[in-house]
């Protein structure tokens, strides 16, 4: 368990993933703080524009964290034009790691996730990290310019740079594919419009997906990229049938072509061996994650 005294910084705490994250790091003994963007009522919470390196500046000199996991970011694509999602997930990245440069004496580790979207529309099974990127959307290329631009200081901080693929939860926006069926089967809908239901994903609970952040945090790692990753793919076709079986509901899908995206990528698994050669493996199987959700009220 670690110190106490140990902080942990979470930019964009009050996200989905961030909840998760700061209620495990604070049962492992951590010393939770965060950034959140507008008006915030929880302690050690902090208003913050990571767009603005001034006050992510300030926030690095007063918190002085041992450990930084950098959630902050535009995840949801129609969020923000392509001008925005690059001032959110690549120049606002680089204001932190200055900020952390010029602010952090004590640093053991600083976590920034990518996706697994930069691998684009690879014809693989389960696609490792030594791929060689190709991304097909203003989302996966501001990632992966981010990436680009973290290496330069791998030499200066103790980076991880994390390619999460699809992860899934209670809490999580029903703009999201997984929330959206969820709450259709939940709440006794009679028709759901959905895109393409036939492509397949790797999903990942996330709960899991905090026990490695966890991991790796503690982990002597650094200068590396990481999968996180279940190791499954699954369709949406067999999420739908999941949320039938744990609601006892079923619903007429209507395919809206507005709902398609372009450039969709068709399969898209990840092989996680690097993350399990740390000793990491999921705990929960997407069954469970879908019955978990529907019965969440």
């Amino acid at each position: 368990m670690a110190s106490a005294s140990k902080r942990l910084l979470i930019t964009g705490i009050e996200s989905f993933t961030g909840s998760y994250i700061r209620d495990l790091f604070e049962s492992s003994g951590y010393e939770v703080h965060g950034t959140a963007l507008g008006t915030v009522k929880s302690p050690r919470v902090y208003p913050c524009d990571i767009t603005k390196a001034n006050e992510i500046d300030e926030i690095i000199a007063n918190v002085r964290p041992d450990v930084v996991i950098h959630l902050a970011a535009i995840t949801f694509v129609p969020d923000g034009d392509s001008l925005t999602i690059y001032e959110v997930n690549l120049f606002a990245t680089l204001n932190l790691l200055n900020a952390l440069i010029k602010n952090t004496v004590s640093l053991t580790k600083v976590i920034l996730p990518s996706t697994s979207n930069v691998y684009g529309n690879i014809a693989l099974e389960a696609i490792s990290e030594n791929v060689c990127p190709q991304p097909l959307s203003h989302y996966a290329l501001s990632k992966y310019a981010m990436e680009q631009m973290a290496r330069n200081y791998f030499t200066q901080l103790p980076i991880i740079l994390v390619r999460p693929f699809n992860y899934t939860g209670v809490g999580q926006a029903e703009r999201f594919v997984i929330p959206k069926i969820v709450a259709h089967f939940r709440t006794k809908k009679s028709l759901m419009e959905l895109g393409n239901i036939d492509v397949y994903r790797d999903f990942t609970d996330v709960r899991d997906v905090a026990r490695a952040y966890l991991l790796l945090a503690e982990s002597s790692l650094t200068s590396e990229v990481i999968n996180i990753a279940s190791g499954k793919v699954y369709s949406l076709r067999d999420i739908i049938t999941m949320a039938e079986s744990a609601s006892g509901h079923f619903l007429d899908i209507v395919i809206n072509p507005e709902y398609v995206r372009p450039n969709e990528i068709e399969r898209l698994g990840g092989d996680n061996t690097k993350l399990r050669n740390l000793g990491w493996s999921p705990t929960v199987g997407m069954e469970e994650t879908v019955r978990w959700m529907v019965a969440h009220v």
